[in-house]
């Protein structure tokens, strides 16, 4: 296989001393993965977790150029602060504008804005920033296209503000059929509409509406161009079925549009990615060796899974998550700000994971 998060091989490693997690965060990430294992064996062993559970909530996601950082990220992100607790008390940034206007937003799964930092900062040992060209990422998931719609009417003011200084680049629904037609009667060109293929996978037991959390979704948005269909239709079906028997799989399926292919899934952990690839990763290797070819890949999450992506790559030599050697690395974005209201399976004892 020619992709592989190999944890156990590179958890040890280091002593870097500009390394920014510590001896002590090192212990308790593996403490969580021990949880996570625990959590994950009582799911696959359990009938009350194995269900596969309905794919078909409609993600919106929207890529702006960001041509000062300064005038639209929050101050924690900026080369002065860069540590994530530095700047607490600096006025609203756009990012926390548009997250205020969507927090009480019905039909809600996830919404939050990922920023990529493209350079390690100068200022603070570890911490990365962004500057001029990097990308904002807004990825949000509703339960139907009604709710999406009310969604964009909602942020409109900040998104405004936000295209005004950071020039939208592209805007792409991915859903059902059903769905992407209510949203393109509104919308018209102005996105790109990736219908949701059969097949895809989920534990969300409750998708939308749940009590809200920071959100510390770890997702995976990886994009293909497909030459030939009927090639690649089994080895979609292969890769979301062995997919599905993971523990650590939030989400995971696929979506088209013409000949360009997206999937669209989501993990617990950067440890759940890395069991994903020990378990699926020949799949995706056969869609990339045959029908398939890899464009762009990109990872999103909260610092600390994004710090340890990002250790796991730089030691064990990778360039993303899939197709390694292709010359394609993955984007790292990092969650700005973002709310959750999604809830997984629940175990015997009553635990959400």
């Amino acid at each position: 296989m020619s992709s592989s998060l190999n944890l156990a091989a590179t958890r040890g490693g280091g002593g870097d001393e500009h390394e920014i997690i510590t001896s002590r965060m090192r212990g308790a990430l593996l403490v969580s993965a021990a949880l996570l294992d625990l959590a994950n064996a009582l799911r696959t062993s359990s009938p009350i977790m194995k269900a596969s559970l309905p794919h078909d909530f409609v993600s919106v996601h929207a890529k702006y150029s960001l041509a000062n950082p300064a005038d639209v990220l929050p101050a924690f992100a900026l080369p002065v602060m860069g540590d994530d607790k530095a700047g607490k008390d600096a006025p609203p940034s756009l990012c926390d504008e548009y997250m205020e206007l969507a927090r009480t937003e019905t039909g809600m799964s996830y919404c939050g804005l990922d920023a990529l930092r493209s350079q390690p900062s100068g200022q603070v040992v570890g911490g990365y920033m962004s500057v001029p060209d990097d990308t904002l990422f807004a990825r949000a998931a509703y339960t139907d296209a009604n709710a999406v719609l009310r969604h964009l009417e909602a942020v409109k003011a900040a998104t405004d503000k936000i295209g005004a200084k950071a020039p939208l680049k592209e805007l792409s629904i991915h859903g059902p059929a059903k769905e992407l037609a209510i949203c393109k009667a509104s919308l018209g060109e102005s996105a790109s509409y990736f219908e949701l293929l059969d097949g895809g996978y989920s534990s969300l037991k409750k998708v939308a509406d749940g009590v809200p959390l920071t959100l510390t979704l770890l997702s995976v948005h990886t994009t293909l161009k497909v030459s030939d269909w009927s090639a690649a239709q089994p080895l979609m079906d292969g890769y979301v079925d062995v997919t599905s028997k993971e523990g650590g799989c939030v989400f995971c399926g696929f979506s088209r549009c013409g000949d360009t292919l997206f999937l669209r899934e989501a993990f617990g952990s950067v440890p759940d990615i890395g069991k994903h690839i020990e378990n699926a990763g020949s799949a995706m290797d056969a869609l990339i060796a045959g029908p398939a070819t890899l464009e762009s890949s990109s990872v999103h999450g909260g610092r600390v899974n994004v710090l340890e992506f990002m250790r796991v790559m730089r030691e064990g030599k990778l360039d993303g998550v899939y197709g390694d050697g292709s010359g394609v690395k993955a984007d790292v974005f990092w969650k700005e700000v973002g709310i959750q209201r999604f809830e997984r399976a629940q175990s015997m004892f009553g635990f959400t994971f």
